[in-house]
């Protein structure tokens, strides 16, 4: 063995020479490499490359059908353009030849400009009207002799175009070849029918043209037809086996040539093959690159193995400096070589591929190769890292730790020494830190060495010196209390610990604790002054009466702490001034002094300017402290005449506010005031704030008492177990049942029967979630009877937030509720038949339709009409036509399910609501109704024949809301109506002209708003008892540029629907205030004018500031502007409607509610809203004369009214028989045509507002007395 070589030991125990090593090393390595390239070639690179050949291939095959498809589209378009063409449309009914002369007589020019061989026109019935084919590299005219008959009728796949009117296209197959064919039905220019037949155009599939759309989409495909010659029998067994639409590859074949797939004709049937070669340039490539990264990368793995094994040899593996550089170097160079290969042959894969990221697993594969051999070669370098930093960083902890344990025994406050027991048992200090100089009162360096009596002469006669030797030699650890002394003088308290540290060595530790001996001396000195005070304290919380309790405190107080006086000074503001002040409120004086109140002039005293700053001080929690001599100035001028000679001031302070101060005094020698004095009398001083506090309790639970036993309101007061424990009295006068009868009950004695248990689990929940809980109960009182209460139940919670208690108060409602179910009746039902009106309706079509829409089922609605009921009113009398009414009511209730509702919307028309019913059962229920007017009915002494006409629409295929439900079916009954009454007419999308019209008009209102077309009338109000003017409603018109002056109810319902009412409101209030300021300088005198809001106005937060602003802009008072508002407007819940009606009324504008007694307003909103007058709707007031229940109606809203302190106003009076009556009734004011029609503002200034000698009904009357 040569003297060079380096001697390797494996575990058994034979050597290796390094040079053998470097040998093997390297082509083992090239040989695994080598295998691993060919492995990942054949079973990763070659079928990755198949798979992209293969999708190439179905890509250019889907290409190829894509481009028949584009041609079959590009015809259709074509087919579109004749199809729907007027001329065609014409040509179809009449086969006037002038269309054939002008279209089709030059088929050539046709064929080269539309690339048209065929066309086919047909009727409605299937006949031939033209035929048409032209193929010129076939000679001439062409037709293929499916399209030769004069009947085409026969071809199933063309019927459904001229039967349905349906559009079809796809492939043919025709002795004359492939055509692709399109064919549609025949509508006008717009593509509106109905349709006059079809029309039928077919492109040949000639050779140029397939060669054409070949070059297009580069790819040399072909399509054939079944048993075409020129197929393989495995290709014409494609048909059988092959779907449609799914591309195939022989998967049986290593090399496949074609790749294929099927299409259908036009019945739908495969018929055609397409076929596409497969591209065999990406396999060839993809092996010329495999065998030349084999030999690539094997001839880099030798050299790289060849590399590393030639620094092995250099550098032997015991010098560890040169073995980390070398493995550096080798990791370095496999990184480098490795990516360098790895995207080699990435980007030549990626070049080939025609999908970018096909070759992306290369990037993943040759990065995770390089990266496993690189942490290989850099794994012999981070071990012998970690081992040095590891080595490196415990010793340096180790040093920290053994430097930071020394700055701590050095630095610690405790004083710590260390003695050693020598062999002649003297204990030597051989180690101390910088506190035990301190101690001994000299430094370091002469204190080392010296022994324990040496240094603590003192301790010689204790048990200290036998208890160190003992330690030392035995171990164990000792605890005791000392004094140590300082020139034999007691200087310091302190507490040792001693115990072994070592053989024969001892730790002494000494702590100081001086300052913790004065403590305890100062709380035994506390613990004394507060057993003296204990008894004072529980005099002054035990004491009822406020100024006892002080007395007995002060006096107890005033001994315990050796004063001479004791104060308590409540504080105040002087009423004019404003100046803090000290009123006096109790005393104690020591014997002989007496207790009787101060001088008067020291009952009040002000804290400025003799006690300047005490109030900041005592405020802020401070006390106030000291001899006479280190008091300010005029505090010692102040005080001095009393003969005090020291003082202590404490704040009292009550829920955290300073509410007065109490004070020691002592008038013998000065003297200091403890700490344990000031913290101990704090407590007393805080339980005067408690006294005090308690106090103020007590008398508001005294008035509480008195207040519970004196309210109207029902109380009832249970325990957290729902216990009852107080009840007031007016609970017994409600209920009928005394207090002692219910204490200890539950409140469910009260419960009726009327309330589901539902509803009183979510009174309690309410209550438990919220706190509070209002609504009404109908509660059983002692007797039996029943009584409606409007309650509130609150929780009542002690500080700590738990609950202790209920209170409950109760309004008794009863009368209340009744008249609001009367009048809730008449605004829900109709008084002739006791059917639901349109309100009622549309509250249970509302529920109807939510309901449907959740379990996806229709509703109809069934608008039904009386025919000829005015012949029967104008013949036989109102009387007779009210009687009718009734009957058919009866006849038709006959057919209403528990879940329907019948309403009578006025007059003659009724509504029959049907929920959850589709077209076939409303259908049979409104031949039921018809056949149930089929018998004559009986008005005695008359018999008559009355027919009904229906009209019927159903949600949500014709409408979702209940009025387009109306509305539709409204013009069903129309329909009905005009095609011969007595019958049924559902609605249908035709009938909607209607409301084309109002989107036109909508549309003209916008351009009227924007034009100044609109114009505002006024109609005078006046007192019906002496004719006196009171002041006018403005009346929107609408000057048409058309159809002349038009009046609101011709445009205001598409102005709601189309958002545009808000506008027209903003416009006829700047109209109205400009109008009031023409005619206040015109001379004329004041007149209130009313302006009608829709309920959107009133949920505008700015509308009150737009009013006012209005009137700030035309120096107009408010009450010169009134407002009307719908009952609609009233429901509207939300709390912007309620602030902008209160916040208009604290303006001074007056509010009137429209059209009373056609909707809902109960009596709580007509009680608690600003509002000011009732209007009678016109209806209720126009058969005043003919109806006895509308005059109990308008009765009944005219006492109403002036029940709650309202003016009452009647709208449409007409004749004097109504004004009589009205008059009769009560009733404030009237408007209406009997007096005047709106006017132009010119015609009401001169009929109105100018004395013109007329009677006293034109006296204006300056203020708005109708409007409270």
């Amino acid at each position: 063995m040569a003297s060079g070589d380096t001697i390797y030991l494996r575990p058994d125990g034979r050597a290796l020479t390094s040079r053998l090593r470097a040998i093997l090393l390297p082509l083992t390595g090239s040989l695994l490499v080598v295998i691993a390239i060919g492995s990942v070639d054949r079973w990763i690179v070659e079928p990755a490359f198949a798979r992209l050949q293969h999708a190439q291939a179905i890509e250019d095959l889907q290409r190829a059908a894509g481009a028949l498809r584009g041609e079959l589209r590009q015809l259709g378009g074509t087919l579109a353009d004749w199809s729907n063409w007027d001329d065609t449309y014409r040509f179809a009914a009449d086969g006037n030849a002038d269309y054939i002369q002008n279209n089709f007589s030059n088929w050539p020019m046709l064929e080269s400009g539309t690339r048209i061989n065929l066309c086919l026109v047909l009727s409605a019935r299937g006949q031939v009207v033209y035929r048409g084919g032209h193929v010129a590299e076939r000679g001439g005219e062409l037709i293929p002799e499916q399209f030769a008959g004069d009947r085409v009728s026969g071809i199933e796949w063309l019927r459904p175009v001229w039967a349905e009117g349906r559009s079809i296209a796809g492939l043919l197959d025709t002795e004359a070849g492939f055509y692709f064919v399109s064919a549609g039905s025949i509508l006008t220019t717009e593509g509106t029918g109905p349709s006059r037949g079809g029309l039928l155009m077919a492109r040949r599939l000639s050779t140029a043209l397939l060669h054409e759309l070949a070059e297009r989409v580069q790819v040399d495909f072909m399509l054939f037809a079944q048993g075409d010659s020129r197929l393989s029998p495995a290709e014409q067994g494609l048909w059988q086996r092959l779907q449609p639409g799914q591309p195939w590859i022989d998967p049986d074949r290593a090399d496949p040539d074609f790749v294929y797939d099927l299409m259908t004709d036009l019945d739908g049937r495969p018929a055609f093959l397409l076929r596409a070669p497969i591209r065999q340039d990406i396999s060839q490539v993809a092996r010329q690159t495999s065998d030349t990264l084999i030999g690539t990368l094997g001839l880099s793995a030798i050299t790289l193995f060849l590399l590393i094994a030639w620094i092995n040899r250099r550098n032997p593996y015991g010098a560890s400096g040169a073995s980390v550089a070398h493995a550096w170097a080798g990791a370095t160079l496999v990184v480098v070589i490795g990516l360098a290969l790895t995207l080699g042959i990435f980007s030549e894969l990626q070049r080939l591929s025609s999908h970018p990221f096909d070759a992306a697993w290369i990037l993943v594969a040759g990065s995770l190769v390089t990266g496993l051999c690189a942490l290989y070669l850099y794994s012999l370098l981070a071990q012998q890292i970690r081992a040095e930093a590891l080595i490196a960083s415990r010793t340096a902890e180790l040093a920290e730790r053994e430097s930071r344990l020394r700055g701590i025994v050095s630095h610690a406050p405790i004083a710590i020494g260390v003695f050693e027991l020598q062999s002649d048992d003297a204990l030597i200090l051989i180690e101390a830190n910088a506190a035990v100089d301190h101690i001994l009162q000299r430094p370091c360096s002469q204190r080392l060495g010296i022994s324990l009596e040496e240094l603590l002469p003192a301790v010689t006669a204790t048990e200290r010196p036998r208890i160190y030797r003992q330690l030392a030699r035995h171990g164990g650890t000792h605890h005791w209390e000392a004094v140590a002394y300082r020139d034999e003088i007691v200087s310091r308290d302190y507490e040792i610990t001693a115990f072994q540290s070592a053989p024969n060595t001892v730790t002494a530790m000494l702590t100081d604790i001086t300052e913790r001996r004065q403590a305890q001396r100062t709380l035994e000195q506390r613990d004394r002054l507060l057993q003296a005070t204990a008894a004072a304290l529980a005099e002054l919380l035990s004491d009822p009466a406020f100024d006892c309790a002080i007395q007995s405190a002060l006096e107890i107080l005033g001994r315990a702490v050796g004063a001479d006086r004791a104060y308590v000074f409540q504080n105040r503001q002087h009423a004019r001034t404003g100046r803090r002040q000290a009123e006096w409120l109790n005393a104690w004086r020591a014997p002989p002094l007496d207790s009787s109140p101060p001088d008067p002039s020291l009952r009040v005293l002000d804290y400025e300017p003799v006690f300047a700053g005490w109030w900041e001080r005592l405020s802020a929690g401070h006390s106030i402290a000291g001899s006479l001599g280190e008091l300010p100035a005029p505090v010692v001028a102040f005080l001095a005449p009393q003969g005090i000679n020291s003082l202590l001031i404490l704040p009292i302070l009550v829920q955290g506010q300073f509410w007065g101060v109490i004070g020691f005094a002592d008038c013998g020698i000065g003297r200091a005031w403890t700490t344990a004095e000031d913290s101990v009398l704090r407590a007393v001083a805080s339980a005067l704030g408690s006294t005090y506090i308690r106090h103020q309790a007590e008398s508001r639970q005294r008035l509480a008492s008195a207040v519970f036993e004196s309210v109207s309101e029902s109380l009832i007061v249970t325990d957290a177990e729902r216990r009852i424990v107080a009840v007031n009295r007016a609970f017994t006068e409600i209920t009928g049942y005394e207090e002692a009868e219910v204490l200890g009950l539950d409140p469910r004695l009260l419960k009726s029967g009327h309330h589901p248990d539902s509803f009183y689990k979510a009174v309690w929940d309410c209550l438990a979630s919220q706190g509070r809980w209002q609504g009404e109960f109908i509660n059983r009182c002692k007797d039996g009877g029943l009584s409606v209460v409007l309650s509130t139940l609150t929780e009542v919670r002690d500080e700590s937030g738990k609950l202790t208690h209920y209170v409950g108060t109760a309004n008794d409602i009863t009368s209340q509720k009744e008249a609001e179910q009367r009048i809730e009746h008449l605004a829900y039902f109709d008084p002739l038949t006791d059917l639901p009106n349109r309100a009622l309706l549309t509250q249970r079509a509302e529920q109807a339709l939510s309901l449907a829409t959740r379990n996806r089922r229709s509703v109809a609605l069934l608008f039904m009409d009386l025919d000829a009921f005015k012949d029967v009113n104008d013949s036989l009398g109102h009387s007779a036509g009210d009687q009718l009414l009734i009957q058919a009511t009866r006849r038709l209730a006959a057919f209403v399910r528990e879940s329907d509702t019948l309403c009578r919307l006025g007059g003659d028309e009724f509504v029959l609501l049907l929920p959850e019913t589709e077209q076939t059962g409303a259908e049979e229920v409104a031949h039921k109704v018809l056949r149930a007017f089929r018998a004559p009915f009986l008005l005695a002494p008359h018999e008559l024949s009355v027919t009904l006409s229906i009209g019927i629409a159903l949600a949500p295929q014709d409408a979702t809301t209940i009025g387009d439900l109306l509305k539709n079916a409204d013009t069903a009954l129309y329909q009905a109506k005009g095609g011969g009454r007595n019958t049924v007419v559902f609605f249908n999308q035709d009938m909607n002209r209607a409301a084309v019209e109002r989107l036109t008009l909508s549309g003209e209102l916008r351009v009227a708003l924007a034009a100044g077309q609109l114009r505002a009338h006024y109609q005078p109000k006046v007192n019906l008892a002496d004719g006196r003017l009171l002041g006018a409603e403005a009346l929107v018109r609408w000057e048409h540029p058309s159809r002349g002056l038009l009046p609101p109810g011709a445009f205001i319902p598409v102005a709601e629907s189309s958002h545009l009412i808000v506008e027209i409101g903003d416009w006829m209030l700047s109209e109205v205030c400009r109008q009031l300021v023409a005619w206040r300088q015109a001379g004329y005198p004041p007149v209130p004018v009313a302006v009608n809001l829709a309920a959107k106005h009133f949920r505008s937060p700015n509308l009150t500031q737009q009013i006012a602003d209005l009137l700030a802009t035309h120096d107009l008072p408010a009450q010169w502007l009134a407002l009307e508002l719908t009952e609609s407007t009233l429901l509207d819940s939300e709390a912007t409607t309620m602030e902008t009606l209160t916040s208009l009324q604290t303006l001074g504008i007056r509010l009137a509610i429209d059209d009373f007694g056609t909707g809902y307003s109960s009596l709580s909103y007509l009680r608690d809203l600003p509002i000011d007058a009732l209007k009678i709707d016109r209806r209720f007031v126009q058969e005043l004369e003919s109806r006895a229940d509308d005059r109990v109606f308008v009765s009944t809203i005219i006492a109403l009214g002036h029940a709650l302190g309202l003016a009452v106003i009647a709208e449409g009076v007409e004749t004097e028989e109504q004004r009589a009556i009205l008059r009769e009734q009560g009733c404030d004011q009237a408007q209406g045509f009997f007096f005047a029609r709106p006017l132009c503002p010119e015609r009401f200034a001169h009929d109105w507002l100018v004395d013109s000698g007329m009677t006293e009904t034109h006296a204006v009357r300056t203020e708005a007395s109708g409007l409270k």
